[in-house]
């Protein structure tokens, strides 16, 4: 916000203290009753008066009117989607089902994979020739 906004609001200390604040709340509202304004000006003034000190310095003032003029402080409404369109275009603009088929043909199938059994080798010998060399021990001794 800019500057002269503050200086038009704030009195000759340079900052703006409740009695200020209701008198810019009563001409941005001139339609409200007393006691309505009052209840506005003071839940504003309370959230604009970051230190509690009882007065809005311009650090306060413009930070409060950033917020409230951007989307940080004001998010946008919410407005729901637009219903979908089961088909965009007329029926003398449908591109064919295949259109695209010429330029990305369909990968070719491919034959399913054997899953690899790898053996389990122990030193030089695998699993199989240990188990063969333990039965042959076994039998001929």
């Amino acid at each position: 916000m800019a500057y002269s906004n503050f200086r038009y609001a704030a009195g000759a200390d340079n900052m703006i203290d409740f009695n200020e604040f209701l008198e810019i709340t009563r001409q941005k509202y001139p339609h409200l009753d007393q006691q309505t304004l009052y209840e506005i000006a003071h839940e504003k003034f309370t959230l604009m008066d970051r230190n509690g000190d009882g007065k809005i310095n311009y650090n306060e003032y413009a930070n409060a009117n950033i917020k409230e003029n951007t989307p940080y402080g004001n998010p946008p409404p919410y407005y729901p989607p637009p219903p979908p369109h089961s088909n965009p275009y007329p029926p003398s603009h449908q591109p064919p089902q295949n259109f695209h088929q010429h330029y990305y043909p369909p990968p070719p199938p491919q034959p399913p994979q054997q899953p690899t059994i790898m053996p389990i080798i122990y030193g030089k010998q695998t699993a199989k020739q240990m188990v063969l060399n333990h039965v042959f021990k076994k039998i001929f001794k």
